[in-house]
């Protein structure tokens, strides 16, 4: 038996009284500097957190190694590029 799970009936509450502040959607707050010094003419949006993961396949469709897999090598974005991205 383990410790804090009396009866086992422990799990079965926990998931119907779920904590409020876990329903909510969390913002990452903290400044991403890769993208910040890399890409500066990407919107502010992209600018904190985890860019990749605020659109949908976002580490094919935004500036990085899965861009340039998919379009080919990139060694400057140009404006084509950045229209893509964008």
């Amino acid at each position: 038996m383990q410790l804090g799970n009396i009866f086992g009936y422990t799990e079965f509450y926990r998931r119907l009284n779920q904590n409020q502040r876990r329903l909510e959607y969390q913002i990452n707050p903290l400044p991403n500097p890769y993208m910040i010094s890399n890409y500066p003419w990407l919107p502010d949006r992209f600018m904190t957190g985890d860019a990749y993961s605020k659109i949908n396949y976002g580490e094919v469709r935004l500036p990085g190694p899965g861009y340039e897999y998919i379009r080919g090598s990139v060694d400057s974005y140009g404006p084509i590029d950045m229209y893509r991205i964008l």
